[in-house]
C-alpha cells in the first residue's frame, strides 16, 4: 500500500481478498479517506454476503474483474463511513445512481476510485464541503499518452508539468486523473456530464504536490461555481492518485 502524508488512523490485513485496509484523516478535519489493496484473483461471489455488501444488479453479468473492483470500492466506502459515523452505527448500503455514481447517506459527500489492485474512498460532511473527487490511474505508456493527449490537455498545460521534470506520459496521466477528480467533485453541483475542456491547468506546485485549475467562466456562471479548484497528487509505483476537495 502506498504511504501518503495523511494521518493514519487504522491499518490492518483483512483476508486473502482484502490484503490490507487503511483509514486516514487529512489536514481537513471533516475528510476521511480509506484505501485497500486487494487481489482480484481471490474474489469469490460469497464475499458480497461476507462483507454485507449488496451487489449492484448491473453487475449480474459482469466479469469477475469488474465485480472484484466494485466490491473493493464499496468495502472501502463502508470502512470510511464506519470511521465517520462510529463503529457501533449501522452502515447502510451504497447503491448506484443512473450514471453509476454512488448514492451516499444523508449528510455525506463522497467519491470512490479503483485500479485493478487498489481501491480508495474519500468522504466528508456535506455541511462543510461542497464536493469531493478522488481518482487513481495506472501511468499511461508513452505512445498511448501521445495518442490521447489532445483529448485531455493542451500544450501549455503539458508544459507546466514537463518543465518540472515530470515525464510526458506521467504528466498526461496526472492531468487526466486530476480532471477526473474535478469532475467527481463538481458532479453534485452540475448534476450531469461536462468535458475536460472546462478545467485548465494553470499552476503546479511540486513542493506541495498540488495542481491548480481554472474553470471556464461561462461554466462557473451557469452553475455558480468557484473560478479555481486545487488538486493534491501522489505519484507512486506506476500509479497516480489525485484528490479534489471543494
Amino acid at each position: 500500500m502506498f504511504e501518503p502524508n495523511w494521518l493514519l488512523i487504522t491499518q490492518r490485513a483483512q483476508d486473502s481478498f482484502v490484503l490490507q485496509c487503511s483509514v486516514w484523516r487529512t489536514e481537513q478535519p471533516d475528510l476521511i479517506i480509506s484505501g485497500v489493496q486487494f487481489s482480484a484473483e481471490r474474489f469469490t461471489q460469497s464475499l458480497f454476503q461476507e462483507y454485507a455488501i449488496v451487489q449492484n444488479i448491473n453487475l449480474d453479468q459482469a466479469v469477475i474483474k469488474r465485480k472484484a473492483e466494485y466490491l473493493a470500492g464499496r468495502y472501502c466506502a463502508k470502512q470510511a463511513l464506519k470511521q465517520h459515523f462510529g463503529e457501533n452505527q449501522a452502515i447502510c448500503d451504497i447503491p448506484s445512481g443512473k450514471h453509476r455514481e454512488p448514492i451516499w447517506p444523508t449528510g455525506v459527500l463522497g467519491s470512490i476510485t479503483h485500479t485493478n489492485t487498489y481501491a480508495l474512498c474519500a468522504i466528508g460532511d456535506i455541511e462543510s464541503l461542497n464536493g469531493i473527487g478522488i481518482d487513481m490511474e495506472e501511468i499511461l505508456e508513452t505512445n498511448n499518452a501521445k495518442e490521447l493527449a489532445q483529448q485531455i490537455h493542451d500544450q501549455q498545460e503539458l508544459k507546466l508539468l514537463t518543465l518540472n521534470n515530470i515525464p510526458i506520459n506521467f504528466s498526461t496521466t496526472l492531468i487526466f486523473s486530476a480532471k477526473e477528480s474535478i469532475f467527481k467533485a463538481l458532479y453534485n453541483n452540475v448534476s450531469g456530464y461536462f468535458g475536460f475542456e472546462v478545467a485548465r491547468l494553470s499552476k503546479v506546485d511540486t513542493a506541495r504536490q498540488s495542481l491548480t485549475f481554472c474553470l471556464d467562466k461561462n461554466f462557473c456562471d451557469k452553475y455558480r461555481l468557484v473560478s479555481h479548484v486545487d488538486c493534491t497528487y501522489f505519484l507512486f509505483e506506476n500509479k497516480v492518485l489525485t484528490l479534489c476537495v471543494i
